[in-house]
């Protein structure tokens, strides 16, 4: 793997985790017991959080700074698809374990 996809991932990762930890430190800190303000349906069995949303602008944002002419596509937007064929996709899933989010459970990524 090339060093600047590596680089771009690891700088990607990082972004998402820096907003997904400060929803979940700012939930505990105001002495919530669980970070769930702002959680929707995406479907009638699927969730999603202001935190998903923000930790995918944030990936996202990172991810185009490094490749601005890659397809990305992303889970919280349904919306994007693959328009390039020729050139790489990224995949992105902010937030893996919304339902543990949301229950205050330290078990997601």
């Amino acid at each position: 793997m090339p060093t600047r996809y590596l680089e771009a991932a690891i700088a990607a990762a990082a972004a998402g985790e820096t907003v997904l930890l400060r929803y979940w430190n700012d939930a505990f800190e105001s002495g919530a017991r669980r970070p769930v303000a702002g959680t929707s349906r995406k479907s009638s069995r699927e969730l999603v959080t202001d935190a998903d949303r923000a930790a995918q602008s944030a990936i996202a944002e990172t991810l185009r700074r490094y490749f601005p002419d890659h397809n990305y596509v992303m889970e919280e937007d349904e919306a994007e698809t693959v328009r390039d064929p020729n050139v790489p996709t990224w995949y992105v899933d902010p937030l893996d374990g919304t339902r543990e989010f949301i229950a205050g459970k330290p078990e997601f990524a």
